[in-house]
């Protein structure tokens, strides 16, 4: 009896000395962007795609945020009520997947607006908020006033921008992919989807070292994908490399949490860049 009290009180003393030491929890948050689907031709195969997709995370307990492009949802909400069902969160990716940088300002807020409106009509229906929201290809302005004038303009109608630290840039894998795939070419499929999750492990070192060099430490990342046809076939991989490598899985909402991402960054260009990316960029200009 005392042995087992002794292990009992080793145990305590061990679990708040790694407390004292701030051991750190390695977490990501999982986005996916282009809701409903990106290049899926048929509501059939988009419907199957998601419902795999929407099972894997919850295998995973990963509660994710999906982007919508709000121009792609006619007649597809149905979709969009699994993702809710699987208690995910959905955010605004703009009416027609504008980019920013080929446009002036007006026209995109307009097409943040008009996307903003079909989004939060489907909400309003589940008493959901629409808070989110993500640039597409990542381009936040290729000038100071763009970039200012829509800051102020998504700060004015209460969005968060959803921030990005590690980018596989699935979408260059998913094109050759989706080749070889109506080819029935399962050799070359096999091969793509190898070489993109090798690209998946780097980009995820990547973040990790340059989180440790600005930060001294790891910070809670925000991963993002895309829904296509590569990740219905290398996501239940992708979310096992994680669990493999120490991380669990959080929301957009706690991933927010970090104190890094009150920081603001100050990047002006055109280059699909992460958060921390840009921070480093932000700083070496000072």
């Amino acid at each position: 009896m005392k042995r087992f009290a002794l292990s009992i009180l080793l145990l305590i003393l061990f679990t708040i000395a790694l407390i004292t030491l701030g051991v750190e929890t390695k977490q990501v948050a999982i986005t996916i962007d282009d809701l409903p689907a990106s290049n899926i031709a048929t509501f059939k195969e988009q419907l199957r795609i998601n419902h795999k997709i929407l099972k894997i995370l919850n295998q995973y307990q990963a509660k994710a945020t999906g982007f919508v492009i709000a121009q792609r949802l006619f007649g597809k909400t149905k979709i969009l009520n699994l993702w809710l069902k699987g208690g995910h969160t959905l955010g605004n990716h703009t009416y027609t997947h504008m980019d920013f940088d080929k446009v002036d300002p007006s026209a995109f807020q307009m097409d943040v607006k008009k996307g903003a409106s079909k989004i939060r009509e489907f909400l309003k229906q589940h008493k959901k908020d629409l808070r989110y929201f993500r640039f597409p290809y990542l381009h936040e302005g290729n000038s100071p006033k763009k970039k200012e004038a829509i800051r102020k303009f998504l700060k004015e109608r209460g969005y968060i921008v959803a921030p990005v630290t590690i980018n596989p840039r699935d979408q260059e894998y998913n094109g050759p992919f989706v080749k070889a795939w109506g080819s029935n070419d399962k050799k070359q499929q096999d091969s793509i989807k190898a070489s993109y999750l090798e690209q998946v492990k780097k980009k995820t070192k990547e973040a990790e070292i340059l989180s440790k060099e600005l930060f001294g430490r790891d910070i809670k990342h925000v991963l993002v994908l895309h829904l296509n046809r590569i990740n219905f076939e290398a996501l239940d991989q992708i979310l096992e490399y994680y669990s493999r490598s120490g991380y669990s899985f959080i929301s957009l909402e706690e991933a927010l949490k970090d104190s890094v991402y009150s920081l603001k960054e100050e990047y002006v260009g055109s280059e699909e860049l992460t958060w921390i990316e840009r921070l480093k960029w932000s700083s070496q200009k000072k």
